[in-house]
């Protein structure tokens, strides 16, 4: 497998930033001094309400550094180098057939694994019934006008904790999640790429907001970069 491994600048701004903490990114000095310098660029789907709103912008510049970079992955152990890659992992290695196989559902059993990830989970009923509604309504957001979903997605990020009770890691998990749907359908709809809109790429994210924000960009990168290059990551 051929690779690139020096990542710009940009990216490792990106990198920096999700690589060390899950608490919201104004709770950290060195952090919330990374994030002043990026939180005004001009991005068309950013929501500043959302204290993750970098997570969901890191996952499509990741996405799209992949994509110009020389890479070759011919199966799931490629797919594992690339993502530590572009995004190196923090805490437990995620080269397991346990990793292997959540995510080869979220592919391949969508809408029934992410409703076995919330019942298995600690979540509030708030917090699971978010996000099962923002996965099932996932391909509907899709198909609208970017304009739409972005209104949609933002009025739940905007009143998050005060209507909905929501509070702690929950809103760390419901935050990043939405963070990366947005920037995930803005991305697809909205700039000249091939990337196809899945919604197993958000079950992952779902999965891997349940451990760590930095885990669901991985998991999302192994998971959108299978569907790219059409590689089955468990049967």
């Amino acid at each position: 497998m051929k690779s690139v491994i020096t990542l710009p600048a940009g990216l490792f701004l990106a990198t920096v930033l999700f690589a060390c903490t899950d608490e919201p990114a104004q709770s950290s000095a060195p952090v919330a001094q990374l994030y002043a310098k990026v939180k005004s660029s001009d991005r068309t789907a950013q929501n500043l309400d959302n204290p993750y709103d970098d997570v969901g912008y890191a996952y499509t510049t990741l996405l799209s550094s992949y994509k110009t970079g020389n890479y070759n992955p011919a199966g799931f152990s490629d797919l594992l180098t690339i993502a530590n890659i572009l995004q190196p992992a923090t805490g437990s290695p995620l080269g397991n057939t346990e990793t292997q196989v959540l995510l080869g559902e979220c592919i391949n059993n969508s809408q029934s694994k992410l409703a076995a990830l919330l019942q298995q989970s600690s979540l509030s009923p708030a917090a699971r019934a978010i996000l099962s509604d923002l996965v099932t309504n996932y391909e509907k957001l899709a198909d609208e006008p970017f304009s739409e979903a972005y209104e949609t997605i933002t009025a739940i990020e905007n009143t998050m904790g005060s209507a909905t009770g929501l509070q702690g890691d929950e809103l760390r998990i419901v935050y990043t999640v939405t963070a990366m749907t947005r920037y995930s359908l803005y991305h697809s709809c909205c700039e000249d790429t091939d990337w196809e809109k899945s919604v197993g790429n958000i079950v992952a994210a779902v999965a891997g907001s349940l451990e760590s924000s930095n885990c669901a960009l991985q998991y999302s990168l192994i998971t959108s970069i299978a569907g790219l290059e059409q590689i089955q990551i468990y049967n």
